[in-house]
């Protein structure tokens, strides 16, 4: 057995709270979420009942009321339960679900928190799925007055106050046996409110967990959401003070749940909350029937209420609507007689203007027969002068037609001359083509005459420098002639005869 607590000690932490619908699970739990513990991936949504959220898996929230449902049970059975009703097969496969479940919904998760008041009722069962998924148990119970607890339930739900005391006793109980030599610490929603910071003192002083922030901000975020607009229900400790066996039986529980908030407690404390368990078990089974009864007749009421409540609301709806249209026919009258006014005074200014039309028309009536009979003359004039004007224009149409014949017989004769000058710029384009040709045989002539007169010059040179070296040679032969003797003076008479003619 030590073996066993043992290896549990080694195991993680899984804060799991404990208590009654109603009865402040959702403020301990909000709480710790702003302490650093991990809430579940798929919240319930929030709503009127609880506006700040219930900080509760929505999907362990359904598979809980399956399971109850799979026993015969509901949240609000208050008969006891038994898990052995469930057969051993069904029962193996809703553990390895409820295992799952918690894997998906706090993955690397450092502390979970699990919160569902349908728990109360199946603690054992849920330590065994917690046990599969790798974690030990660490429960928090919470209690809260439980009339405020059975008028909070009666205010939302077609119950009885009576049946809300039997709800609380009945998850507090059960809570508390299946709890017991685990993990586990007490507190209230009272004390919560009042002085949550010594309340996480106690806590973390049973369990061992670290939950106490360091960081003001988290404290301060705290104190902020532990207001006491939380509380909607207020009884004052006196009223279980009432004689009938049900409330005595609630005392006498929340009394000791009380003591152990405060750190007292004993094994008498346990033999007396096991003596108060049969109780209820007794008490329920002779009360059930009745209070079923009385659960139809608590519906019945409600029913009721609502059906008055919602009749008092159209009737207060109907008085003022009615006040409302008794406004507006008393605005639309006086809309109807300012609009009847403003409709004389129109009709009295369109009648004037109507005599003043009338007047205006005599008038304009007058000046259009004087107009009338100036348009006859008009036309007579217009007649004359359109006579006139007809007459001139069959003399301006002979006038143009004359001129027109002119114009023709002169455009005739411009054409004549623009082909007249056609021809001759033909000619002149030929001539100018002849002329450019003789330019440039001109051209072609002058050029080759001037290379004649060079080539003229350059050979007349040259004959003026052979006949000087003739003149030269002859002077040399004559030169010779003198001074050689005959036989040699013949060919040298036959060279300057030659050079002579030449």
């Amino acid at each position: 057995m030590d073996e066993m607590h043992e290896e549990a000690e080694t195991k993680p932490a899984i804060l799991v709270v404990l208590g009654p619908h109603r009865s402040g699970t959702s403020a301990l739990t909000g709480m710790f979420s702003r302490l650093g513990a991990n809430l579940p991936k798929h919240l319930m949504p929030e709503n009127d009942g609880n506006a700040r959220g219930y900080f509760e898996s929505s999907r362990v929230k359904s598979f809980n009321d399956r399971l109850l449902a799979k026993m015969g049970s509901n949240w609000r059975d208050v008969l006891p339960l038994d898990l052995r009703t469930i057969e051993e097969p069904d029962r193996e496969g809703l553990l390895c679900e409820a295992a799952e479940l918690l894997a998906s919904e706090f993955e690397n998760a450092h502390l979970p928190i699990l919160k569902d008041p349908r728990m109360c009722r199946l603690v054992d069962f849920w330590r065994e799925a917690i046990a599969r998924f790798g974690y030990r148990p660490v429960y928090i119970h919470t209690h809260r007055n439980p009339l405020e607890t059975a008028r909070s339930l009666s205010a939302r739900h077609p119950i009885s106050v009576e049946t809300g005391l039997l709800i609380w006793l009945r998850h507090v109980l059960d809570a508390e046996a299946a709890t017991r030599n685990e993990h586990r610490v007490f507190t209230n929603y009272q004390a919560l409110l009042e002085n949550w910071r010594a309340q996480v003192s106690i806590m973390e002083a049973a369990t061992g967990i670290g939950l106490y922030p360091a960081e003001p901000a988290a404290r301060q975020d705290v104190d902020a959401f532990l207001s006491g607009k939380l509380r909607h229900q207020a009884s004052p400790v006196e009223e279980l003070s009432k004689p009938d066996q049900l409330t005595g039986l609630a005392r006498e529980v929340f009394c000791i749940l009380e003591s152990w908030t405060e750190g007292r407690s004993n094994l008498v404390d346990y033999d007396k909350m096991d003596d108060l368990r049969g109780s209820l078990d007794n008490l329920v089974g002779v009360s059930v029937p009745f209070l079923k009864v009385l659960e139809q007749e608590t519906a019945w009421r409600k029913s009721a209420e609502t059906l008055l409540n919602t009749r008092e609301q159209e009737r207060v709806q109907n008085e003022a609507e009615r006040i409302r249209l008794a406004s507006e026919l008393d605005r639309l009258s006086e809309d109807g007689a300012r609009r009847e006014a403003e409709h004389m005074a129109r009709l009295s200014k369109i009648e004037m203007e109507l005599q003043q039309g009338s007047e205006e028309l005599r008038r304009l009536t007058a000046s259009n027969h004087q107009l009338l009979g100036r348009l006859e003359d008009v036309q007579t004039e217009n007649l004359r002068v359109t006579e006139e004007a007809a007459a001139e224009q069959h003399r301006l149409e002979e006038e143009l037609r004359s001129r027109d014949d002119l114009i023709a017989a002169r455009d005739d004769s411009i054409r004549d001359r623009f082909d007249e000058i056609a021809r001759i710029s033909e000619v002149m384009l030929t001539a100018t083509g002849q002329l450019e040709k003789e330019r440039a045989r001109s051209h072609e002539y002058e050029q080759g005459r001037k290379a004649w007169t060079e080539e003229h010059a350059r050979l007349a040179a040259e004959i003026d420098g052979l006949r000087q070296k003739a003149t030269e040679l002859q002077n040399r032969v004559d030169d010779l002639l003198a001074s050689t003797s005959w036989r040699v003076t013949g060919p040298l008479r036959r060279v300057s005869t030659f050079l002579r003619r030449r």
